[in-house]
């Protein structure tokens, strides 16, 4: 089964079996959306994400994600933090991380899905004191290193927590920072501190280091699965026409009915355990 058949949305290839059943959105109703993604110029603006150039307009940046996987194997940055912090992970019974929205939902839902078992780790959000304490209350602080993701370090949920986190601990040198702000960090007094640039945002920090834990995780080179799979959806969105196509009916669908069948929610299930942060990922 390949491409659109029958307005069924059935599209297959070697890694997606993906079937819908939106049957009122037609052909006609997509030709008529893919002249506006024509007008527009769509294609550009896809290659503009793909050449760095500025498309996340709110922030006037542009959106490194389809780099960093395009680059995995070649980033010696992260190649060499990996060697650099193996003794902090390796030495530490559990692994806390610290962090609020794509900071916290990426990385849980990756070490969710490799089934991390090695290590206990622990995800720690929101500016609630009583969460952090409930999550430590068994821990040593011997055993515990902390990881506090922040892209921009001057989030006051996270800095609440990292506050309680190093009275908790009382050692700084088990304290490691994944953030695209530096001087932020140090102001902190983390003498640990991994970088990631500041076009990295959101729920796409996920291909970042802000997912750096995983490295250390069970079956650990399901991560680079992952990014793989990433950098392979990047391709075929580039070269191959029918996933391409298959891409657009996904999203002509979704403003249409948005826009015309006044469908304004959306109900995301996961019936694999290992994927069970996955609705609330996306």
């Amino acid at each position: 089964m390949n491409g659109i058949e029958n307005n069924n949305f059935s599209f297959e290839n070697d890694y997606i079996n993906h079937i819908s059943y939106i049957k009122e959105f037609t052909t006609e109703i997509y030709e008529e959306y893919d002249l506006i993604a024509n007008k527009i110029d769509l294609n550009t603006k896809i290659d503009d994400l793909f050449n760095g150039k500025k498309v996340n307009l709110t922030e006037n940046l542009a959106a490194f994600h389809p780099k960093y996987r395009n680059d995995y194997n070649e980033n010696e940055d992260s190649i060499n933090a990996i060697s650099q912090y193996k003794n902090f992970f390796n030495n530490a019974k559990n692994i806390v991380s610290i962090g609020i929205g794509g900071s916290f939902e990426g990385p849980k839902l990756l070490i969710e899905s490799i089934g991390a078992t090695s290590e206990n780790f622990i995800f720690v959000t929101g500016s609630d004191s009583e969460e952090f304490r409930e999550k430590i209350f068994s821990l040593k602080p011997t055993e515990t290193v902390f990881i506090v993701s922040s892209k921009s370090f001057t989030t006051d949920e996270t800095l609440n927590i990292l506050s309680d986190a190093i009275k908790w601990s009382g050692d700084m040198n088990r304290f490691l920072a994944i953030t695209a702000n530096k001087n932020e960090a140090l102001k902190h007094k983390i003498p640990n501190i991994i970088e990631f640039d500041k076009e990295i945002g959101g729920r796409y920090s996920i291909w970042s280091d802000i997912s750096f834990a995983a490295h250390f995780a069970n079956e650990a080179e399901l991560k680079e699965k992952f990014i793989l799979g990433g950098k392979q959806a990047d391709q075929d969105l580039k070269n191959d026409k029918k996933y391409f196509k298959f891409i657009k009916n996904l999203s002509f669908s979704d403003v249409w009915l948005h826009n015309h069948k006044n469908k304004f929610n959306r109900v995301i299930l996961s019936y694999i355990w290992k994927f069970r942060s996955l609705p609330s990922y996306f």
